[in-house]
Parts: structure tokens; sequence; C-alpha cells
């Protein structure tokens, strides 16, 4: 049993924790890729109990609640080449210039966190692929100068509802929170380091909507990779 607490300044929607952050917290507890089930809206400032019935399966918890199932899992996923840094800047300023944001505040997305906020600003490409610039702060980095990667895991997060967004909900108007997010950081990467971010749509199946989501770092290596599963709200 451990006893984990997400910082309010972590939060994604209001009043709840990003789910990447959350994802990238409960990873460091696990060896490998894990999968992370939502099942419901993780407080912030409040003490989460993380219980491993073994090295494989894990639930999170709020009191009596349940907030997550966990297990580890293989992740195979294959994420197309990112676009050059440079452009995927030009991209992104185009897009904030001009667009509202329907989660502002977000600790990893939202427009409104300049000083704060890892600002992982992703526009699509194409229907087929989204893309942000990243060159994150020493603000986010550990002792000797690398990211720590739970922020990694947290710039996996909301680029995939921008790339399933771009094929189908935004035809309808919808909204759409993370249900499902499996993982996996497999390198490192260093403040101000410039990085670019990918996420391509997976299909949908009804209110279910799949995207893949990955970061590179400035030599083009991928460091991380996920595969989300995103609800679109009635």
């Amino acid at each position: 049993m451990t006893t984990l607490t997400i910082p309010a300044q972590y939060n994604g929607p209001p009043d709840m924790a990003n789910g990447g952050y959350l994802c990238g917290t409960i990873a460091a507890h696990f060896d490998g890729a894990i999968e992370v089930t939502l099942r419901a809206p993780t407080p912030l400032e409040r003490p989460l109990t993380l219980i491993k019935s073994d090295e494989t399966h894990a639930e999170l918890f709020h009191q009596d609640t349940k907030l997550a199932d966990i297990r580890t899992t293989s992740l195979a996923l294959d994420p197309p080449a990112p676009p050059r840094f440079e452009d995927a800047l030009k991209i992104s300023r185009a897009y904030y210039q001009e667009t509202e944001h329907p989660v502002a505040n977000c600790f990893v997305c939202g427009p409104n966190r300049k000083q704060d906020g890892l600002r992982v600003h992703a526009w699509p490409v194409s229907k087929d692929l989204a893309t942000a610039p990243w060159a994150p702060d020493e603000k986010f980095a550990r002792a000797d100068g690398t990211i720590d990667p739970a922020f990694i895991w947290a710039a996996l997060d909301c680029p995939g509802a921008t790339a399933v967004e771009a094929e189908e909900v935004n035809k309808k108007g919808g909204l759409m929170l993370l249900g499902k997010l499996a993982g996996e950081v497999t390198g490192t990467l260093r403040a101000r380091e410039k990085c670019t971010v990918i996420a391509w749509p997976l299909g949908h199946d009804g209110r279910k909507h799949y995207a893949g989501t990955a970061v590179f770092n400035e030599g083009g290596g991928c460091v991380g990779k996920a595969r989300a599963t995103w609800i679109e709200l009635k």
C-alpha cells in the first residue's frame, strides 16, 4: 500500500487530476509499460491509496472510491514519423492565436497556464496526425537535469484528444474525457530540449475514440509512447 497525492498544479479538467500525469505518477511504482483504466475523477490535494495485489496489478482509491485499475501490459505501437520541431512550432502558434480552448486551465495543454504549465499545444497537421512542439522548462527537471518521467507521461495525454477530435468529435461538437491510457517512457529528455509530440487517431467504437501518442527528443528518438481511449460525453 502506497499513499500518493496529486498537487493542485497538475489538473486536467477543473478540480481533477490530469490523467497523463496521474498515470506517470503510478508508473513510477511499476517496471515497463502499464495500462491505467480511469474509473472516477481523481481529486487534487487528497491522499490516494495505491494497492498492489502483485507486481502486475493494482488499484487506486480515494477513501472508499475506486479511481483506477492498473495492470502491466505490452505496448505494440508503431508511431509515425514526427514533423520537424520548427514546423510543429508554426502549426501550434497559428492554432493558439485563432482558437478558443475548451479546457483553458489544463496543466498540459491549457493556454492560460503560461507560467506553470507544460504548454503542449497540439493541433492537427491533417485528419491523420496532430503535433506539438515542446521544450520542457527547467522547473520540471530532476536534480540531474533530466525531465521527470511523470511529465513525459502528461505530454502523452492531451494531444490524443486533439487527434481524435480532428477526425470525429469536432464534426459533432462533442466533449471527451480520458478513459484509459496504456503507455511507457523508455528514454530521457533534458530541460529546454527541442522535442516534438505527435498524436494520431486509431479508430472509434460508438462514443469511444482511440489515439496513439508519442514524444520524440531533439535527435528524433522516441522516448515515450501511449495508446489512449477517449470517451465522448453525452
